[in-house]
């Protein structure tokens, strides 16, 4: 087996984020009577990446991102004065609701256990919501650990979260195999931290420069095959 311990997001990899948005903006629009149009939607979508990409960089706090995320956008898509407060609230208790799964998931965490595989899941993002969609979607018993940027105190891709993470795994880090679709985030953090990865590319993005995933698939059909592939490839690695 070439790996041991695979580790995947949550977003967009294991739980569709575009999905999960599209429902948290639906409600918490109406509840704070905003008007939603599909310009506002992608409005707010590319703000909020923005937002994301500056917190990988380290140059916001995700203090900051929570805290002042709808306050600026209302400002500058509306002109308009919010309690900021009440809107995450809202936008957390949305989000903890969905929980909608990646085509193929369930299908390749079945696999991948039976394998022998050991699965893990570290994510930037808050525990107990993750953690409660992991739940609710019926996926939960297949992670150990599970570990998100709030308690690791560092967001991907900071070696730190990574440190973190390997503090609690069951295997080291040259066993693993990252599994993210965030090229900033889980590639670029595997690669700075020496772990292979998988770019999973389901939204057929366009790469970036630096940025060199071990192995990109489109689907999850196609990972299911290599892990069949790997199996029983490599000697056992355990702490």
């Amino acid at each position: 087996m070439r790996y041991q311990q695979l580790i995947f997001d949550v977003d967009d990899t294991l739980i569709d984020f575009e999905k999960t948005e599209k429902y948290v903006l639906k409600h918490l629009f109406a509840d704070e009577h905003w008007p939603l149009t599909p310009e506002t939607e992608r409005d707010y979508h590319d703000y909020n990446q923005s937002l994301w990409r500056k917190l990988e960089k380290q140059e916001i706090t995700l203090h900051e991102l929570m805290n002042l995320r709808f306050a600026h956008f209302a400002r500058r898509e509306w002109g308009i004065i919010i309690d900021n407060r009440e809107a995450n609230y809202l936008f957390h208790y949305y989000w903890g609701q969905t929980h909608e799964l990646m085509p193929g998931v369930r299908d390749l965490l079945e696999t991948a256990k039976h394998l022998g595989y050991q699965l893990a899941v570290l994510s930037n993002g808050n525990q107990a919501e993750q953690v409660k969609r992991l739940t609710e979607a019926g996926i939960i018993h297949y992670f150990d650990p599970i570990v998100t940027s709030e308690i690791a105190g560092e967001q991907k891709p900071n070696p730190q979260t990574f440190d973190y993470f390997f503090k609690l795994a069951k295997f080291p880090p040259q066993s693993s195999l990252m599994i993210g679709d965030g090229l900033p985030s889980d590639i670029l953090g595997a690669q700075n931290y020496g772990i292979d990865s998988v770019w999973y590319n389901y939204r057929r993005l366009r790469g970036q420069t630096g940025v060199k995933p071990t192995y990109t698939v489109k689907n999850y059909a196609v990972l299911k095959q290599l892990l069949k592939r790997w199996t029983h490839k490599a000697p056992l690695i355990k702490r």
